[in-house]
């Protein structure tokens, strides 16, 4: 604990480290960080802080911001997730999914609007915080008074039979087989936007088998109740049943042919039909495929989405036809959510899949997206509250630039830690400013790493360590938002065992997650922290100018207020040079003379003095592949 640094900004502590303090050592760390008074006022459930953002009167200001994804599975609790904020200076953290889980324990695959209690710290629960909700609140409490704006994960579908789909059969698309299940039935002997009210009878025909003596007019089950209600009805009272009963009505609705749809990624997507049943170790489920498949579609049968719109006799969706009922459900709570717990922004889940675009519906749909009128909703008493794009910018059936901006999306997530570290990444970071520069509706998001992507067959993305530092170094030092997932800045170039990839534990897992031991990358880490915060103190409003070079490298310029270069960015992914000519623009200069502030691989940067030539330019000598150089102008 003694190499604890700089209060004010982040502690040099690695963060397997600091995860493991005590909750007395913790509360000591967060006063001497905050002060006893503004420590106190965090430290409480009943009354939420202002968020570090709350002054904003829109969204713009996310454009910038600098995220951290957390998994609070690996982080182990709510608080946890405080202790990790103390060590990096990222203004921004995304919380991924924390309802209570379905199929194999996936974050995203929610069953219950619950949240789960495997996040509830039992130390915390000593200061009286004794729900896992009272914990999430006094967690984004204390992230909000160390400057942090905190972010959650908005979930347009659900498990496919969770407790959500049965108390709401009406908000989700059904299909129905025949009696030896073979095959699905086709219009007109169903109607794909009736099938609900046939599972509807099947629930209350289950109710009415369990509890013959139920004191409820149960006719009447989906009319004119609330689903706190009717869960009371379906599900009990006594907790320890809701899951056993849940698993046997499931098999029950199933018994007689009804299935949810899955959910499919990348239009068109449509139709979706019932394919066959897969039996293996004494259960079975409905497998469906798309006659009308993209390429790229995949279909994940554990997830069923919402039914936004009308279903047509074909089965594709209705587009200006909407199922306002659903809408409206889906918004009142996500927007209570949010107001409950104070959060900052959402991640839009899934958000490349064009929902309202069909293969019968070529042109885009400009009235109405939900994603937009959930900012929209959301934003009404939180005007700053913003949204970022789980998007890639891929066109699969329409241009997704334009599917972004009609979303109304502020950041979209991008996928360039999908990408090899060569001129393809330095062209699409080029485009990506670009798009900032024309002033989009959204910024471009420089992705370093997610946990989505922490799998073994990516790990040719992340097994050099100076390419690793160079994702950094982009992440930090663009004019751009970024994101990295949790545990990257420790992660080891090839992990040898499942529990230390962070992908893994989306899903329930019997051992905890293993933290790297990359101590070389987390100091490089460490020291771009340092630098970052010390530039964003000095430069308020920064703007970029990209440079000319003449090999495979990627320069910019930051700029002060007045439009004059501060600062000279660099860094190498030529493999046969290692002089880098960078030319400049003589407007943007007022210095002739160069002197080196950082590099990840000179230890004597600080030496380096260089001179602008009488054309401009700025000769870079023996700057190897995988070097990073910041230089300022005396």
């Amino acid at each position: 604990m003694q190499q604890f640094k700089n209060y004010t900004e982040f502690m040099l502590v690695s963060p397997k480290d600091i995860l493991g303090i005590d909750l007395n050592v913790f509360k000591k760390i967060m006063i001497d960080r905050l002060g006893k008074d503004k420590f106190f006022q965090a430290y409480q459930c009943n009354k939420l802080i202002k968020s570090p953002v709350s002054s904003c009167n829109n969204s713009d200001w996310f454009k910038k911001s600098k995220i951290i994804g957390v998994n609070p599975r690996i982080a182990g609790s709510f608080i946890n997730i405080v202790k990790y904020a103390l060590t990096f200076p990222e203004n921004a953290i995304h919380i991924m999914p924390f309802f209570e889980s379905g199929h194999e324990g996936s974050l995203y695959v929610q069953n219950s609007w619950r949240i789960s209690d495997e996040f509830f710290d039992n130390e915390l629960k000593k200061d009286g915080f004794d729900t896992v909700e009272k914990q999430l609140k006094v967690t984004i409490n204390l992230l909000h008074a160390l400057g942090k704006a905190v972010g959650f994960d908005v979930l347009t579908h659900v498990d496919n039979f969770s407790e959500i789909v049965f108390l709401n059969p009406k908000y989700f698309e059904w299909a129905k087989l025949n009696k030896d299940k073979t095959s699905q039935l086709f219009p007109p002997e169903i109607d794909y936007n009736k099938i609900y009210l046939e599972v509807e009878k099947k629930i209350i025909e289950f109710v009415k088998n369990k509890n013959s003596k139920i004191d409820f007019d149960i006719d009447n089950l989906f009319n004119n109740t609330n689903e706190y209600l009717r869960h009371k009805i379906i599900f009990g009272t006594n907790e320890k049943q809701w899951e056993p009963v849940r698993l046997e009505l499931i098999k029950y609705i199933r018994s007689f042919g009804y299935e949810t749809l899955p959910v499919v990624e990348h239009a068109p997507i449509r139709p979706i039909v019932f394919e066959k049943i897969i039996s293996k170790n004494n259960t079975n489920w409905a497998q469906f495929k798309v006659e009308n498949k993209a390429p790229d579609a995949v279909i994940l049968g554990c997830v069923t989405p919402y039914r936004w719109y009308k279903i047509d006799d074909m089965g594709y969706p209705q587009t200006s036809k909407y199922e306002t009922e659903v809408w409206k459900y889906f918004m009142d709570k996500y927007k209570q959510i949010q107001k409950e717990f104070n959060f900052d922004f959402a991640r839009a889940d899934m958000a490349h899949n064009q929902i309202s675009h069909s293969s019968k519906t070529i042109g885009k749909n400009k009235k109405k997206e939900f994603w937009k009128e959930l900012k929209k909703a959301i934003q009404k008493d939180t005007p700053y509250f913003a949204t970022l794009a789980e998007a890639f910018y891929n066109t699969y059936y329409i241009d997704g630039y334009s599917d972004m901006i009609n979303k109304d999306f502020d950041v979209v997530l991008g996928n360039l830690n999908y990408r090899l570290l060569n001129e393809n990444y330095i062209n699409h970071i080029k485009d990506f400013l670009g798009i900032y520069s024309k002033h989009f509706s959204f910024a471009p998001c420089i992705c370093a790493f997610t946990n989505d992507s922490d799998k073994k067959e990516h790990n040719i993305h992340y097994q050099s360590p100076l390419g690793n530092e160079i994702r950094m170094f982009c992440a930090f030092f663009l004019e751009l938002p970024s994101y990295m997932g949790m545990g990257y800045e420790l992660r080891d170039s090839l992990p040898k065992k499942q529990e230390e990839y962070s992908f893994n534990y989306i899903k329930s897992q019997k051992k905890p997650y293993k933290w790297g031991n990359n101590e070389e990358f987390l100091s490089a880490v460490f020291e771009m922290r340092e630098v970052f915060s010390k530039i964003k103190d000095e430069i308020k409003n920064p703007r970029i100018e990209l440079c000319d070079t003449d090999n495979i490298s990627l320069a910019w310029l930051y700029l002060d207020e007045n439009n004059n270069a501060k600062y000279l960015f660099c860094f190498n992914l030529d493999t046969e040079k290692e002089k880098v000519c960078i030319n400049l623009n003589k407007e943007l200069i007022t210095s002739k003379v160069l002197k080196g502030f950082y590099s990840n691989i000179y230890e004597d940067i600080v030496e380096l003095n260089l001179k602008v030539t009488n054309s401009n330019k700025i000769n870079l000598n023996n700057l190897p592949i995988g070097a990073c150089l910041i230089l300022s102008f005396v």
